[in-house]
């Protein structure tokens, strides 16, 4: 779509308690370091691609965030930068051009 990007590691924005397998985000560092690095991208126009799944201690130890850790990076993030909804899709196919439960002629959008 021509929309610029930047790839980032969620293990710079995302702080966790190291309790690795099942880390919980420590919110109020993880929203200064998503703060910090996001909003200026952002700004300028360009989209972060974060990874899922990880986190990082306050002691930048890699950690993993446990089952379903994907979709709570997202949720995690969505939440620190206050967004009005979190959309994951993973029960589908590849990206559709809309919901196949609500649209039956949903169709993959191949460019």
């Amino acid at each position: 779509m021509g929309l610029p990007s930047e790839a980032i590691e969620a293990t710079e924005l995302i702080v966790t308690d190291a309790f690795h397998g099942g880390a919980e985000p420590q919110m109020e560092l993880t929203r200064r370091e998503i703060a910090a690095r996001l909003r200026p991208l952002l700004e300028k126009g360009i989209a972060p691609v974060v990874t899922g799944f990880i986190g990082a201690t306050t002691g930048r130890a890699t950690d993993h965030l446990g089952r379903g850790g994907s979709d709570y990076s997202a949720t995690i993030l969505g939440a620190a930068m206050d967004a009005d909804e979190v959309i994951i899709w993973t029960d589908v196919d590849g990206v559709l051009t809309a919901d196949p439960r609500l649209v039956p002629e949903a169709r993959h959008d191949v460019r």
